[in-house]
């Protein structure tokens, strides 16, 4: 048995009485190998201990096996004759100066007779728990029991992964994390979060402190660098995204959210450097204009993705010269454009055949404009919320044409009525998201979305003061396909009606002021949150 205490104890049953001798570490390596072979096999058939907590065997230092290993008591003693009657308590000097796990820092004993070897080393050659076993040692024992062993600790070490992996799992990691964690556990980790690959993504999205100096030295760390957020960083301008345009000639993706300081020059950089430019966010740049698109449109041919909401300036002009250019468009998102009408909806419509996503929130675009979109014959996502002047017959006309159309959002709109809904339910075969917030619907758009779509998951119909209990109980016991249902500000839908529906349909999640709160207050306490008022945190 490993002591940590150093002094005499005296040894029962020893020949002619009690014999005293000195409890040090360096006893343990003059024990007989007969001995020791016995303890080992007496472990062997010990009962394997459950991983995490600490073995019943285990007599020596915790930090020897930490517990998941059997460890020998002393040779020839019972529990018994392990209390100690002289001990003094103090730690023995050899054993003080002996790492608890392995080391180079030599035991200075007089009972070691090994001449001054590593006793971390020799002890782990004698006795198994201060070693782990292989793993080819599990197995059954001559008595049906199972050999107890753990992973050897230089192959349970993550740095013996290849290199190709760890790097895997270090992407995961922000850049934060692994700039000021993953780069500071070792030198190896150091080396791998320094590797190119793990620069070619970089999000400084909020990081103030993030200038133009700083945007050009990370980029230039990989030469294929392809997405790049600088997102609400209010101190990189114009000549910072320049420099990082020059540095990245294979950029996919760029934004700049939320960053007002950057005009048409920064876009004009990224148009000349940055060809391949595939996604670009510049939402809410107000000092962009139609300039800066018909760059875009003359030298990103290959743009998919952009986003343009809160873009003031910009007119038909320029998202005409955009659509016209850049024919592979995906997606477009337009969001309070006033200067954008109807010509440009029909100028996308015409040009751009692949939109799949399209948002024109705000813009002042009529239903006349919206019917273009019916074209659109792989449109999936439809934001057409607060349109001026929009009627349920273009609706209508989009949904018939539109068969791929999976999300809807016709919110703040007053001319959708029921009968709209009604044709959305039949002729919508694969729409799963139908927003109907503060529309002219009543209990009758409920009924026949449950009656006649199949496909529904999700719908909101906040607002809307005609819905009452019965409309959201007849959808909830005749829709197969609802999960989602928004009753937000539905004063005619009582609490304690919707309080029986979620009883009732556990499937379908409910939208209230109240059970809004009942799910935000039940996901903070298992978060470990408790109110600062409660009667243990009072003072």
């Amino acid at each position: 048995m490993l002591q940590r205490e150093c002094g005499w104890r005296e040894r029962r049953g020893a020949p002619g009485g009690r014999e005293r001798r000195p409890l040090c570490m360096g006893l343990l390596l003059s024990r007989p190998a007969a001995l020791l072979k016995s303890r080992k096999e007496a472990r062997l058939r010990a009962p394997a201990p459950r991983p995490g907590l600490a073995d019943p065997y285990c007599r020596g230092p915790r930090s020897c096996c930490g517990g998941f290993v059997p460890c020998p008591a002393p040779l020839g003693e019972t529990e018994s004759e392990e209390e100690e009657e002289g001990a003094s308590g103090e730690p023995c000097a050899a054993y003080a100066e002996m790492p608890l796990a392995g080391g180079k820092r030599k035991c200075n004993s007089t009972n070691n007779t090994n001449g001054g070897d590593d006793p971390g080393s020799l002890l782990s050659s004698k006795l198994p728990c201060l070693s782990p076993a292989p793993v080819d040692g599990v197995g059954p024992t001559g008595d049906g029991h199972v050999a107890a062993a753990t992973v050897p600790a230089e192959a349970a070490n993550i740095n013996r992964l290849p290199s190709s992996i760890l790097l895997k799992v270090l992407s995961y990691l922000s850049l934060m994390e692994r700039c000021l964690a993953a780069s500071l556990v070792c030198r190896l980790w150091r080396e791998l979060c320094s590797d190119p690959e793990l620069w070619r993504r970089l999000d400084l999205s909020g990081r103030q402190k993030v200038t133009d100096e700083v945007l050009a030295h990370v980029t230039s760390l990989s030469h294929g660098v392809t997405r790049v957020c600088v997102a609400d960083c209010r101190a990189v301008s114009d000549a910072g995204v320049a420099l990082m345009a020059r540095s990245c000639p294979a950029l996919l993706c760029f934004s700049a959210t939320r960053c007002k300081q950057l005009t048409d020059g920064a876009v004009g950089s990224l148009a000349r450097h940055c060809p391949a430019l595939r996604s670009l966010n510049l939402s809410n740049l107000d000092a962009i204009t139609d300039d800066a698109l018909r760059q875009l449109g003359a030298s990103c041919s290959d743009l998919r993705e952009v986003h343009l909401g809160q873009c003031y300036l910009l007119t038909d002009a320029g998202i005409t010269a955009l659509a016209r250019g850049c024919p592979l468009l995906t997606k477009i998102y337009l969001l309070e454009n006033h200067l954008v009408t109807n010509s440009s909806v029909q100028c996308l419509a015409e040009c751009c055949p692949r939109l799949q996503y399209v948002g024109l929130m705000g813009c002042s675009v009529t239903s006349r404009g919206v019917r273009h979109l019916a074209r659109l014959g792989e449109l999936v996502t439809l934001d057409l919320r607060h349109v001026s002047e929009l009627d349920g017959e273009t609706v209508m006309a989009l949904v018939r044409s539109c068969s791929r159309l999976t999300t809807l959002n016709l919110c703040l709109n007053r001319g959708i009525d029921d009968r709209c809904v009604e044709v959305i339910a039949k002729e919508g075969r694969n729409i799963k998201e139908l927003y109907l917030v503060s529309c002219s619907i009543t209990d009758q758009a409920l009924l026949v979305i449950g009656r006649f779509s199949a496909s529904i998951e999700t719908v909101d119909v906040g607002w809307c003061q005609e819905i009452t209990d019965h409309g959201a109980i007849e959808i909830s016991r005749t829709s197969r396909s609802l999960a989602y249902l928004g009753l937000m500000r539905c004063d005619k839908v009582s609490e304690d009606t919707v309080e029986e529906l979620v009883q009732r349909y556990p499937r379908i999640v409910y939208s209230t002021m109240l059970q809004d709160c009942k799910r935000t207050l039940a996901r903070a306490y298992q978060l470990g949150w408790k109110p600062s008022g409660s009667a243990g945190s009072a003072p």
